[in-house]
C-alpha cells in the first residue's frame, strides 16, 4: 500500500480511520491538474504546476458545486485555445469563478467522464485512486484548500 510505504505521507496523513470504500467520481484533465467531482456535492481542484516541477506536493482546492440545471453550462467570454475546452456545469461553474485556481489548471484537455474508484479517510486527509490507477493523497489546510501529494503510484 502506498501509505505503509512512505513514512511522509503517514505523519501527515495520520493514521486510517476507515477501511476505505468504492465510489464513482467523475474526473477531467486540464492542462496542469485535475478535477474530480464526489457524490457529496464537493468538487477537488488539484494542481500539478509544483509537483512537475520538483516539488513533493501542490495545491487542491475543494469547493461544493453550486452549479444547477438550467444554468448555463459555459461562459461564451472565456474562448479555449484550439485542441483545448472550457470546462462546462459545476466544473466549469468552478473554474470559472476561481481566479487562481483557473490559473493553476490551465484549459481542460479531455471532457468529463465517469470513473470507479476507492476513497480512504485518514486522521488529517484522505486518499483517493484516479482513474489511471494512480492515488492521490489530500491533507487539508482549512476548508477550502490543502496540499495534495499526487499523483503517486498505485499499489
Amino acid at each position: 500500500m502506498t501509505w505503509a510505504a512512505n513514512p511522509l505521507l503517514q505523519q501527515r496523513l495520520g493514521c486510517p480511520v476507515n477501511a476505505g470504500f468504492g465510489l464513482r467520481l467523475v474526473y477531467q484533465p486540464f492542462e496542469r491538474g485535475h478535477m474530480f467531482w464526489r457524490d457529496t456535492g464537493e468538487i477537488y481542484a488539484l494542481s500539478e504546476q509544483s509537483i512537475r516541477q520538483g516539488s513533493a506536493t501542490d495545491t487542491f482546492w475543494r469547493m461544493a458545486d453550486t452549479w444547477q440545471e438550467g444554468q448555463p453550462e459555459s461562459d461564451p467570454g472565456f474562448s479555449p485555445p484550439d485542441g483545448l475546452r472550457q470546462p462546462i456545469c459545476g466544473f466549469g461553474n468552478a473554474w470559472r469563478s476561481n481566479e487562481g485556481l483557473r490559473n493553476a489548471l490551465g484549459w481542460a484537455v479531455d471532457g468529463e467522464r465517469w470513473f470507479d474508484s476507492f476513497w480512504q479517510d485518514f486522521e488529517h486527509g484522505w486518499m483517493m485512486v484516479g482513474p489511471d490507477g494512480r492515488i492521490f493523497a489530500l491533507v487539508p489546510s482549512d476548508v477550502n484548500t490543502g496540499v495534495h501529494f499526487g499523483a503517486l503510484p498505485g499499489g
